[in-house]
């Protein structure tokens, strides 16, 4: 996978939270390279992605930083814990990020779609694809605490 994938979900995802969270301190992080399972830092929603491109993005963060990110979202909600908004809240985020990047993809000639989001809480849990893949992982501070990013897609054989 070559890091230029990279670049539509970094646009993405600057965009989508600035306009979201109103987050105009935005920090991109060191671009780094893992294999093997993902291991969670305590909520990471998977969304797949299909078409001339396959594979998927993963959004991990800390329960703590995803209850922030979930109330501000939601109005300066102040969430005591994971429910069902905050777990919803946290999808649509993935959501909408990995949507906007699949757009600008497909102004790059890669046509995909992307899959319903699913997400794994747990601190420690690993999430394993069926492939085994290098995934670029990108942190992505802002106001709220930290989005990683990790992207695992290739063109369609």
């Amino acid at each position: 996978m070559k890091a230029e994938m990279m670049n539509p979900f970094t646009e993405a995802a600057f965009y989508v939270i600035k306009e979201v969270l109103f987050d105009e301190n935005i920090k991109r992080g060191t671009l780094g390279v893992q294999t093997g399972a993902v291991v969670s830092s305590g909520m990471t929603t998977v969304v797949g992605i299909v078409g001339a491109l396959e594979g998927h993005v993963l959004f991990d963060m800390t329960k703590e930083d995803a209850l922030k990110i979930a109330g501000e979202m939601n109005g300066g909600e102040v969430f005591p814990g994971i429910d069902s908004i905050v777990r919803s809240t946290i999808n649509e985020l993935a959501n909408m990020i990995s949507g906007n990047a699949s757009a600008k993809l497909s102004e790059k000639g890669f046509v995909c779609d992307i899959s319903p989001p699913t997400m794994v809480i747990g601190k420690g849990a690993e999430v394993f694809s069926h492939k085994a893949e290098t995934r670029l992982t990108l942190p992505i501070e802002t106001s709220f605490g930290t989005l990683t990013l990790a992207l695992a897609i290739s063109p369609k054989a």
